[in-house]
């Protein structure tokens, strides 16, 4: 088999975009072929289906409306949302100077379909002054659920056992570095986290815990569930980086059934602006503050292909770390993530002006560099 392929680096996470037609059902298998080091090598595989359709994107997606030109569509190789792709073909599609963007100075805009991702979503690349893609973001789809749990003991061979909060106000201030919240407080409890609430506790043998208890001074976890991946954000001092962590809390959490789960483990504790000139900022996407920046590291399990990587930087995983310190912290704000191979920064708006329930806005952005392009054969 030939393909056609394109390597890219969005800030580690190398990413393989297939360009030719592959069939859904061979598509984790051959991921998991180019990802191997003696092929290809990167940290996850895309399919990509250009579009040959010309003229600039409309203004976007309207209620009742038509939607945007579509310059490309998406499906990553475990049917998931990962930003640093959508982000990486943004760039590609900048670097192609594909007929369906628009073009600000040296800057390209337009939409992708994004498999995890219901609506099309905006994706930009900027060029260099050697036409080869820099810096590149994209929107990132909603809805958005963050929940928080505290630990409440140890049972030492079936793991911890963990209980809802019902509000982000209770959480104690130390948690990541961030106050406790005022006026934004977690979604509140489905019936669906009642029933894992109560299957972590089963699990343990210790029975229910109630979800109402304050979360003052415990040691606390925030599920972060996002179109296509749920992430566990953790504060590293707590919870040690290892794989095991990761299927430990997806047990006691109850999110076995989810297609991906990641893990995020922060550490430090810090406040303020990172020293220094923003990247956002010279790229024309400034903000007046940083609400902050953590050392990130990911750890991601995509259950269709049973791979569980440390990766280089994970964008989702910028992106819960943002919205779960935003609804501890009741504000929206500008996060700085310091990841493996590279930083992220995330851009969170709880949606003043926009309709009721709408909820969060959260664009992504960093640097993207093209690897190689050309052919593969399996």
């Amino acid at each position: 088999m030939r393909l056609r392929f394109v390597k890219m680096n969005p800030t580690g996470n190398t990413t393989i975009f297939v360009l030719d037609p592959v069939p859904v059902p061979e598509q984790a298998r051959i991921a998991v072929t180019l990802m191997d080091p003696s092929v290809l090598g990167g940290e996850q595989v895309g399919f990509v289906s250009l579009s040959s359709e010309g003229g600039p994107p409309r203004a976007g997606p309207a209620r009742g409306g038509p939607g945007p030109e579509i310059a490309a569509s998406l499906r990553m190789m475990g049917g998931e949302f990962c930003g640093n792709a959508a982000r990486s073909l943004g760039a590609y599609l900048a670097y192609k100077h594909h007929p369906g963007l628009s073009w600000e100075g040296d800057v390209a805009r337009g939409f992708i379909r994004v498999s995890g991702a219901k609506d099309p979503i905006e994706v930009e690349g900027r060029l260099d002054q050697d036409a080869m893609p820099c810096w590149a973001g994209c929107t990132f789809p909603g809805p958005f659920r963050v929940v928080f749990y505290r630990a409440r003991g140890q049972a030492l061979e079936n793991g911890i056992i963990y209980e809802l909060c019902s509000n982000a106000e209770g959480l104690a201030h130390t948690w990541l570095g961030v106050a406790a919240g005022a006026g934004v407080g977690a979604e509140a409890e489905s019936e669906a986290d009642k029933k894992a609430e109560v299957t972590a506790g089963a699990r343990a043998g210790t029975g229910t815990s109630t979800a109402d208890a304050s979360c003052d001074g415990q040691s606390m976890v925030a599920v972060v569930r996002l179109p296509g991946i749920t992430h566990v954000v953790v504060d590293a001092d707590e919870y040690a980086p290892a794989e095991d962590v990761l299927f430990r809390l997806r047990s006691a959490l109850g999110l076995e059934a989810e297609p991906c789960v990641g893990v995020m483990f922060c550490h430090g504790r810090r406040h303020g602006r990172e020293p220094g000139r923003e990247p956002g900022r010279e790229h024309g996407h400034g903000h007046e503050h940083d609400d902050g920046h953590e050392d990130v590291m990911p750890l991601v399990h995509v259950s269709a292909t049973g791979t569980t990587v440390w990766e280089s930087s994970c964008a989702s995983g910028a992106v819960a770390v943002a919205l779960a310190k935003s609804i501890a912290g009741g504000r929206p704000g500008r996060f700085t993530s310091r990841q493996p191979r590279g930083t992220l920064y995330t851009t969170v708006d709880f949606g003043i002006g926009r309709e009721p329930g709408q909820g969060a806005t959260v664009r992504l952005e960093g640097e993207v560099r093209i690897v190689a392009e050309g052919d593969v054969f399996l």
